[in-house]
C-alpha cells in the first residue's frame, strides 16, 4: 500500500508540474505577443511609416492602453 501511495503522490506532483508549466507558457505568450506586435508597429512609425494599422484585438489592460495611446499620436 505504501508504494502505491508513493506512486500516486508522484503522479499527482508530475501532473501538477506539467499543468503549471503549460499554463505558464500560455500566460507568457498572451502577455508578450501584443508587446512584440506593438514594438514592431512603433519601429515602423519611428522610420516614418504612418500607414500602419492598429492591432485588431485590443486587450483591456495596460497593453491596450499603450496601443490606444500609440495610435492617438
Amino acid at each position: 500500500p505504501i508504494i502505491k501511495l508513493q506512486q500516486l503522490a508522484f503522479g499527482i506532483v508530475a501532473t501538477t508540474f506539467i499543468t503549471v508549466f503549460f499554463v505558464a507558457i500560455f500566460a507568457a505568450q498572451t502577455i508578450t505577443q501584443p508587446i512584440i506586435r506593438l514594438t514592431r508597429i512603433a519601429e515602423r512609425i519611428a522610420r516614418g511609416d504612418l500607414t500602419v494599422k492598429p492591432l485588431r484585438e485590443i486587450p483591456k489592460n495596460e497593453i491596450g492602453v499603450l496601443s490606444n495611446a500609440l495610435f492617438m499620436m
